[in-house]
């Protein structure tokens, strides 16, 4: 979202309030009042190329998360909005959290490039789990249960 003055935010966040609603059961934001190029029954937004939800607001492009945050909670989010079920579009208000970034980078999946299935961990030539945690060897274990419980102690 743009950088907006003290007094420009202010009158951004009425327009917002008084055009746009937000249901926290289904997540959608709808258009509240009729204009040319409006469609009332229909969702805002389309989705990016990672899945988020982008909406055009008053000429402003933004993230439809951090509106459905600010519509729900009457202020706009201090830090990241982390999506709590990794699901981009789900904007549900329950989905929704105020997180840091290490915070979110906390809710992630596992890598693509982890073959082992072990964070963590990667799988030696001879069979076996090698564990580092932050750049320390934490030793080779036999299974993967050994080597996720040692990733998990340190």
């Amino acid at each position: 979202m743009k950088k907006f003055s003290p007094q420009e935010l202010e009158t951004y966040n009425a327009w917002v309030r008084e055009h746009v609603s937000y249901d926290p059961d289904t997540g959608f934001l709808h258009w509240k009042l009729r204009a040319r190029g409006r469609v009332m029954n229909r969702p805002l937004g389309c989705p990016d190329a990672n899945g988020y939800i982008k909406v055009s607001i008053n000429l402003v492009s933004t993230y439809a998360h951090r509106v459905a945050w600010f519509l729900h909670t009457d202020e706009w989010p201090k830090n990241e909005i982390d999506h709590i079920n990794r699901l981009a579009y789900d904007n549900r208000f329950v989905n929704l959290r105020d997180a840091t970034v290490s915070e979110n980078q906390m809710n992630r999946g596992r890598m693509r490039t982890n073959t082992s299935g072990v964070q963590g961990a990667s799988l030696t030539p001879y069979g076996k789990y090698k564990v580092t945690k932050q750049g320390k060897f934490l030793g080779n274990f036999d299974t993967a249960e050994e080597a996720r419980q040692a990733y998990a102690n340190l």
